[in-house]
């Protein structure tokens, strides 16, 4: 029976190192990554546990949903009358959401913000809710129905690495523009400019984001 690997974190697991140890280093015939990043992260751990090079792939992942629910559809603004509603979506772990995220999100002109996948943990790790952010739990509001609220996804990290980011699939494919760190699997799924902005650093997603809210 052939298996195939497909980690999705830039970390390995245990429960992924375990079956290699017991089983041996071909116990899987193949080994899939999403981005060139992820692969530089587990590849090196992947071969000290004796995992071929040659046996690894690089598979990008898209994202295909037939439901025209799903439809391309950029939310428009009139600029003299609407905010510029600003926006991130993960789950519910400190490690998906940047400590500072008021505050860069404060720097944006005319800004608003629409969050969701906080829990209490997170509420407590971002402090405050300012008066024009509205946070959600997880799962509080049908995903397709958030993004249609954004004009941008905004989503920095406090610590986990981005592989191939589903979230951003998500927002291009509704037509919500992204401003991401220009590091990890972001750097290889946006080209700045054309299909989204990369900022160089995390408090210069405040200016990238700007841009977007002149035009």
């Amino acid at each position: 029976c052939r298996t195939v690997h497909v980690p999705c974190m830039c970390f390995l697991r245990r429960e992924e190192e375990i079956p290699i140890k017991e089983h041996g280093p071909d116990v899987f015939c193949r080994t899939v990554y999403q981005s060139q990043f992820q692969r530089g992260r587990l590849e090196p751990r992947l071969t000290a546990l004796g995992v071929r090079q040659e046996n690894g792939r690089l598979i990008r992942g898209t994202f295909a949903y037939w439901d025209p629910e799903w439809e391309y559809a950029p939310r428009r603004r009139d600029r003299d009358r609407e905010p510029f509603v600003v926006g991130k979506l993960a789950r519910d772990a400190r490690s998906k959401w940047f400590s500072g995220l008021w505050g860069l999100y404060g720097q944006i002109p005319n800004v608003r913000a629409m969050t969701m996948g906080m829990g209490t943990k997170v509420r407590e790790q971002l402090g405050t809710v300012p008066r024009w952010a509205t946070c959600l739990g997880p799962c509080g509001m049908d995903t397709v129905q958030f993004f249609r609220q954004l004009h941008c996804l905004c989503p920095p990290n406090d610590r986990d690495e981005e592989n191939w980011p589903r979230v951003g699939l998500e927002a291009m494919a509704l037509g919500v523009a992204v401003v991401a760190e220009r590091r990890f699997g972001w750097v290889e799924m946006i080209e700045h400019g054309t299909t989204g902005l990369l900022a160089e650093t995390v408090p210069s997603l405040a200016d990238e984001a700007a841009k977007l809210e002149k035009d």
